[in-house]
């Protein structure tokens, strides 16, 4: 008969010397490693700990190896044995800290130890400090017993909540009051269970609607729309943080890091072209700095960019697949311009990170409608919209003082359009029976030019459609 397979460490059953420390034991493994200090500070305790029997000593290093942690389910099991073993209301005092719950688990098994001397109980108090678990919280959680947190200050109590209100929210209190109405009146709220691609515009909507109130400006020069006053964005910041916490990651990536990162490490020419638009929420951007491999260590980044003399532009490169970017906030659907923190490589030699604006996504649609006058004749209308982001490099053979158009950096835009046109289908018995001539008119209805560009007030296309 062969002896059944060990899954990892157990309940001391046989040893309930040892049974205080469990709880101590199931609280550093809850986050699936054992620190080098924590592991140092049990087995101190341990070895410190005379009355262990040799047998109890061994239950409990066997839960302290750090290269074969408890399974999931043997955690488990222990947190159940506790809940077993200990009942909050017989036992009093046992939710206080860890330590009154693993004597209280001692208790009801009639164990028996060093658990009586005060002293023993002293150091495991002392090795809960030591470990810098919140006890009390942890003892209730195993225990589910939940926190009563009561509206109203207890009576005799020492906070003066208004005093405490007013240090917590120190400087822009007025502003803070403003964008917690916001939140409080459901303008940054999204509702539960929608679709994502819903989800992701209504997150948009949210923070198109705080950018509309002017708070995602409100770090960036006043030249730009802005107040010159980065605390007054932390502390919209903060105060969101009581709503969804999407739109707060999403109003962070928007104005505080793609934003941010335009704003302090940008020239004025970057200002210029890009802050207003940043802080209305007009151009979506995102901020692509961590990295597969090195995560925000941003001295080892390896995402490149080597500088073209031939186009004047520059190369942006992920060399591999631990150099991809990741966590890109804002990037899967509304981004068009992207803070890419890369290596900044000229002539072979490697310059250190360097920040690079990089477009990436421009949009045009159409919309149309037709009607049919006859077979033969038939008018459409519409409304075309374009929306595109600077271009990279530039003509090296042009002079940049006498055509500053060539300055890529300077070739963003948006316009809409207004196409009407003539449709008309050449009938039977003609050798072109079948083709279709159009003509359309276009109209421009709005355009917004960031540097000189030639542009467009009306147009004329005229197509001819053979069928076959």
């Amino acid at each position: 008969m062969t002896a059944a397979p060990s899954h990892g460490p157990t309940w001391p059953d046989d040893c309930p010397d040892v049974i205080p420390l469990m709880p101590l034991v199931l609280s550093i493994w809850r986050d699936g490693v054992l620190s080098p200090s924590e592991l140092a500070a049990l087995r101190g305790h341990v070895d410190a700990q005379e009355d262990f029997s040799e047998a109890g000593r061994a239950a409990i290093k066997a839960w302290m190896d750090p290269d074969a942690p408890p399974t999931p389910e043997a955690l488990r099991a222990v947190q159940q044995r506790i809940r077993a073993a200990v009942d909050p209301a017989a036992h009093t005092g046992s939710a206080d800290s860890l330590a009154a719950l693993g004597l209280a688990a001692w208790t009801s098994v009639g164990g028996d130890g060093p658990w009586e001397d005060p002293v023993a109980i002293g150091r495991l108090h002392e090795l809960e400090a030591t470990l810098g678990v919140l006890g009390g919280e942890a003892a209730r959680r195993m225990l589910g017993v939940p926190t009563d947190i009561g509206t109203e200050p207890a009576a005799g109590s020492l906070v003066d909540i208004v005093l405490l209100q007013d240090f917590l929210e120190k400087d822009h209190r007025k502003l803070r009051e403003r964008a917690l109405k916001l939140v409080r009146a459901n303008r940054t709220t999204i509702a539960r269970g929608l679709p994502h691609a819903e989800y992701r515009e209504q997150v948009l909507g949210a923070v198109q609607r705080l950018a509309d109130e002017g708070l995602g400006r409100l770090a960036y020069p006043v030249e730009y729309g802005g107040s010159a006053d980065p605390a007054a964005s932390v502390a919209v910041f903060e105060t969101l943080a009581f709503g969804d916490l999407s739109v707060l990651v999403k109003f962070g990536v928007q104005f505080g890091l793609f934003g941010g990162s335009v704003h302090q490490l940008g020239t004025r020419r970057h200002h210029e072209a890009y802050l207003q638009r940043i802080g209305s929420a007009a151009l979506p951007g995102c901020y692509a700095m961590t990295e597969t491999g090195h995560g925000s260590n941003v001295r080892d980044l390896e995402t490149t960019a080597t500088y073209d003399h031939a186009t004047r532009e520059l190369v942006v490169d992920t060399p591999h697949e631990g150099a991809g970017k990741d966590y890109i906030g804002n990037a899967a659907v509304h981004g068009q311009l992207a803070t890419v923190f890369s290596r900044l490589i000229v002539d072979g030699e490697d310059h250190g990170v360097h920040a690079v604006l990089v477009p990436i996504r421009s949009f045009e649609g159409n919309a149309w409608m037709a009607y049919a006058f006859n077979h033969h004749i038939s008018g459409s209308a519409g409304v075309r919209w374009q929306s595109w982001d600077h271009l990279s490099g530039a003509d090296p053979g042009l002079n940049l003082a006498e055509d500053p158009g060539n300055v890529g950096a300077m070739l963003a835009g948006q316009r809409a359009m207004l196409p009407i046109g003539l449709n008309f289908l050449i009938p039977d018995g003609s050798r072109f029976a079948g083709n279709r001539l159009s003509v359309e008119a276009v109209y421009s209805m709005h355009h917004d030019y960031e540097g000189p560009q030639l542009g467009l007030d009306w147009g004329l296309n005229v197509g001819w459609t053979i069928g076959f």
